[in-house]
């Protein structure tokens, strides 16, 4: 089995300054991080690529990931940040992919749980998503388990967009409402390119395989792939901790399944001609 870790992190100085970093409770990741920080746990662990997710939230930030990962065979792919609600979206988009490292971009992210209730409407958005659709690239989503049904509407009304959901939306949080969610991810399954990731669940173990196992039901093993939240995963546990917990997590899905949420779902969304 070829496994693809989906969601890891990599940054730099320049996010250190970063609200949410700043915090007590993140001072242990309060530092840099690179893939060869991580890269003796990807070869005890038997993780063969990854896919890097931006952390930071700026135009020199999605440059500096793309050009970390150029020439690195262990990056499946690359999901940048652009703020695709301002009017020179397309614009940025075509500058990363000309960029260093970027034959390697795959998506867009957009960190979205404070943002205004019109930002799914809004023209601007809208025609961000019209220049992500038109490049071929993917819409990543870091959303609250209240803005699923947002996040299906967009998926329904954007069928040839791929959308992919980060942390089953958060419904591990306190405050979701887990009959609203498990009804939007019903809604989210009708959208054909939609997935969701099986990562950041909390440390609630039990919570995550009830989450897990609704998130299957909807969507199905392949439409689902894991993802570590390396370096946040840090915060409560190691890297080997996390892969042994997707194992328990997975514990009695068939051969098949197993393998599409351990690699085969990202291979197909992340994958790509270097």
């Amino acid at each position: 089995m070829n496994i693809v870790d989906a969601h890891v992190h990599v940054w730099g100085a320049e996010l250190l300054g970063a609200g949410w970093l700043a915090e007590p409770a993140s001072g242990a990741i309060r530092r840099i991080f690179t893939l060869d920080d991580l890269a003796p746990e990807l070869a005890t662990t038997g993780v063969a690529r990854v896919v890097l997710v931006a952390a930071e939230e700026s135009d020199a930030g999605s440059e500096r990931l793309l050009a970390s990962a150029a020439h690195d065979p262990r990056v499946l792919g690359v999901v940048a940040w652009v703020e695709l609600a301002r009017p020179d979206a397309a614009e940025r988009l075509a500058a990363l992919r000309a960029a260093p490292g970027g034959t390697l971009l795959r998506g867009v992210r957009q960190s979205l749980t404070a943002a205004p209730a019109g930002w799914w409407t809004d023209p601007a958005t809208v025609a961000g998503l019209i220049a992500l659709e038109r490049e071929g690239l993917l819409l990543e989503l870091l959303i609250s388990a209240a803005q699923l049904p947002e996040a299906a509407a967009l998926a329904a009304r954007r069928p040839g967009l791929a959308v992919v959901i980060d942390h089953l939306a958060n419904a591990h949080e306190p405050g979701a409402d887990p009959r609203s969610w498990r009804t939007a991810l019903d809604e989210l399954a009708r959208a054909p390119r939609a997935v969701a990731k099986v990562s950041g669940l909390g440390d609630d173990e039990r919570r995550a395989v009830t989450l897990l196992a609704a998130a299957r039901a909807a969507l199905g093993a392949d439409r689902l792939l894991w993802g570590s939240d390396w370096p946040v995963l840090l915060l409560r546990d190691d890297y080997a901790g996390e892969r042994a917990r997707v194992e328990r997590l997975l514990a009695g899905w068939p051969p098949s399944e197993r393998a599409a949420v351990l690699g085969g779902t990202a291979a197909r969304v992340y994958g790509g001609a270097r």
